[in-house]
């Protein structure tokens, strides 16, 4: 593989990994009530956040991947994955909610 060609695989690989933890950090913090639902997502955000920071790092100075294609293969894939995100957290894509609404009619 050229140099080229992995420094894009990383970057893809890479928003794939962040666009599907933040999803997995969604539906880990549904799970819990108030507080700690905005604990977890907050947290969630902070720590990927970190680790996304220093994989970057460890990628272009360690081992040297192209800075600048790895970033357009990170950003192609961020633009795809976002969207599909937070279609999937507003549609509630994976929440399972056994509880009853007061307005849902019992028959």
């Amino acid at each position: 593989m050229s140099d080229v060609t992995t420094a894009v695989v990383y970057g893809v690989a890479l928003g794939l990994v962040y666009g599907a933890s933040s999803y997995l950090t969604f539906l880990l913090a549904m799970k819990r009530p108030g507080v700690q639902f905005i604990v977890i997502s907050l947290g969630g955000m902070l720590l990927r956040m970190m680790l996304a920071f220093i994989a970057i790092a460890v990628l272009t100075r360690v081992l040297d991947v192209l800075e600048q294609q790895f970033f357009m293969g990170f950003l192609a894939t961020f633009i795809i994955v976002l969207p599909i995100e937070i279609g999937a957290m507003h549609y509630g894509v994976g929440v399972h909610n056994n509880e009853k609404t007061s307005n849902e009619v019992t028959s």
